[in-house]
């Protein structure tokens, strides 16, 4: 389970940090594009995550992503390519 920003929309570069220290990008097998966002529904980071099997669907590594982005900035919700919100 990981995940890498790729796009920090809050000028704070933030680009290339990533959950567990393994990029992951769109070229990662299974990765899946992520995007955060605040409160008033501004985004905060946009990149790249992959779970492994042991955690459920939208599990691990959305929590991870969505945790860090809340404590860096207070976002409060994860959607995922499509749009759709994965955790708010």
């Amino acid at each position: 389970m990981s995940w890498t920003i790729s796009k920090d929309h809050t000028g704070n570069n933030r680009e290339g940090i990533s959950g567990t220290g393994k990029d992951v990008d769109k070229t990662t097998p299974d990765a899946e594009q992520f995007h955060t966002f605040d409160d008033d529904g501004d985004p905060a980071f946009s990149g790249w995550l992959v779970d492994d099997d042991a955690c459920p669907v939208y599990g691990c590594a959305w929590e991870s992503a969505l945790s860090f982005a809340e404590y860096d900035v207070g976002a409060t919700t994860i959607k995922d390519h499509r749009g759709e919100t994965v955790i708010a």
